[in-house]
């Protein structure tokens, strides 16, 4: 083979590696924007907060906590509209972002000291800030609200998935520690 036929081939594969590794940069740091997203707690929580910002989310969100205090307390159907009003009012509030973002802090905090096993997704100060803002306006329906009223936000099947998700993002978390060695 002469060295001119040759120079041909490398050229072709050089062209081939260089595409496959401006390919595998762009992966890499695609994948690091996003685990850095997941993996720090701060973005985290920050991100989750700042979905409640959507209308459609904060809707969500808003019907999914609604449901939940008339599952405790089902004579509380009759007044749904106004739950579901002053619920949607309360998602939206930063009040509220806040007590997401505290949430969230912590589920993550679950998620990567303690291996994801006991992933407890719940809002524990929803019913507070709920009887709180119903005060104002209807006392009468406030004071029907269950004082412990918790909201999770996942149970059965999702929660097993959510502790998938957590399990895998738990290896990313090691991958993350070893390559900053």
């Amino acid at each position: 083979m002469t060295q001119s036929a040759s120079a041909p081939r490398r050229d072709r594969w050089s062209r081939i590696l260089i595409m496959i590794g401006a390919f595998l940069i762009f992966t890499a740091g695609l994948v690091m924007a996003t685990a850095r997203g997941l993996l720090e707690p701060g973005q985290f929580a920050g991100r989750i907060a700042r979905s409640l910002s959507d209308d459609r989310v904060a809707g969500y969100v808003a019907d999914h906590l609604t449901d939940v205090v008339v599952a405790q307390k089902p004579d509380l159907i009759a007044v749904r509209p106004v739950i579901l009003s002053t619920m949607t009012g309360i998602v939206r509030s930063d009040v509220f972002r806040g007590v997401v973002r505290a949430g969230a802090r912590s589920v993550h905090r679950a998620i990567f000291e303690q291996a994801g096993k006991q992933v407890i997704l719940s809002l524990p100060d929803v019913g507070t800030v709920l009887r709180s803002t119903l005060e104002q306006a209807r006392p009468a329906l406030a004071a029907r609200i269950p004082e412990d009223l918790q909201a999770r936000l996942a149970s059965g099947e999702s929660e097993r998935r959510a502790q998938r998700v957590v399990r895998i993002l738990g290896w990313g978390e090691r991958i993350r520690l070893g390559a900053e060695l």
